[in-house]
C-alpha cells in the first residue's frame, strides 16, 4: 500500500518542469482541484496565456520542506543543503512562470 506523503517531492516536480521546457509545443496546465506548493509552480509553468483555475479550485504557494530529520549531523547538514538550493531554484521557477 502507498503511504502518502505529506509533502510534494521536489525532485519529481523539477524533472516535470524541466519536461515542460523541452516540449517544442505549449502545454497547456489547468487547475482542477488543489494545487499546492510544487503543484502551484509547475501551474505557472504552463504555456503564457494558456494557465488556468477552475471556479472552484485552489492554489497555495510554499517552499519545499523537509518533514522528518534524522541522523548524523552530517546528513542533516547536507538536507539543509538540498532545501537551500530547491527554495531557490523553486522561486526562480516561479518568477519565470509568473513573470
Amino acid at each position: 500500500m502507498r503511504r502518502w506523503r505529506l509533502f510534494g517531492a521536489e525532485t519529481e516536480a523539477y524533472a516535470i518542469a524541466d519536461t515542460m521546457a523541452y516540449c517544442k509545443s505549449d502545454v497547456y496546465t489547468v487547475n482542477c482541484g488543489m494545487a499546492y506548493g510544487q503543484a502551484a509552480m509547475l501551474l505557472s509553468l504552463g504555456a503564457k496565456g494558456f494557465h488556468a483555475m477552475q471556479p472552484n479550485s485552489s492554489t497555495k504557494l510554499y517552499l519545499p520542506k523537509v518533514s522528518r530529520s534524522s541522523g548524523a549531523v552530517i546528513d542533516m547538514w547536507i538536507k539543509a543543503k538540498e532545501l537551500d538550493a530547491n527554495s531557490e531554484y523553486y522561486v526562480e521557477l516561479l518568477a519565470k512562470g509568473t513573470n
